[in-house]
């Protein structure tokens, strides 16, 4: 099993299923649960709503990216992938993270020629994560209402037992 992804969860069943069977595999670095659930202390509805904010706004931050590098403004490419590569880090998102800091350094450097591959790697980790969490939501509903809580609950405590 996978380390501490947001994909571990009960299935209708009440049977575990894993981040490989719901989102594939090497997911690990798509959410580290149990590292975001660490920095909200333990509040998973906190944890709940602090990805769901991170999901509303990291759309605007790419649009934003996307059209600074149509500038071919360094200084400021590097400023909008270091906030979307904190934003990451917040919620333990390590491939975002990863992602946009390869994007911030070549800002940094003024190689914004070369900035076109790790921004696509960057919609790539967007995309994985989307559908981690597009995975994550009808499960949420099919636990007779305990949601969110009981999802994280489930995944921390199979990665206590491994």
């Amino acid at each position: 099993m996978t380390k501490g992804t947001l994909c571990d969860t009960v299935d209708a069943g009440g049977g575990v299923q894993t981040s490989q069977s719901m989102c594939g595999p090497s997911t690990a670095d798509v959410l580290d649960l149990h590292g975001l659930c660490d920095r909200c202390m333990g509040n998973l509805e906190l944890v709940e709503r602090v990805l769901d904010k991170f999901e509303q706004r990291l759309p605007e931050e790419l649009a934003e990216l996307e059209q600074v590098l149509r500038t071919g403004d360094a200084a400021k490419i590097a400023l909008v992938a270091h906030r979307i590569k904190g934003n990451a880090s917040n919620i333990s998102a390590a491939g975002l993270q990863e992602a946009a800091a390869e994007i911030e350094d070549l800002g940094r450097a003024g190689r914004v020629a070369e900035i076109h591959v790790p921004l696509r790697n960057l919609r790539e980790q967007w995309q994985r994560f989307v559908d981690c969490r597009a995975r994550i939501r009808p499960a949420a509903s099919e636990t007779s209402g305990h949601g969110p809580a009981l999802i994280f609950r489930t995944a921390l405590a199979l990665e206590a037992g491994s």
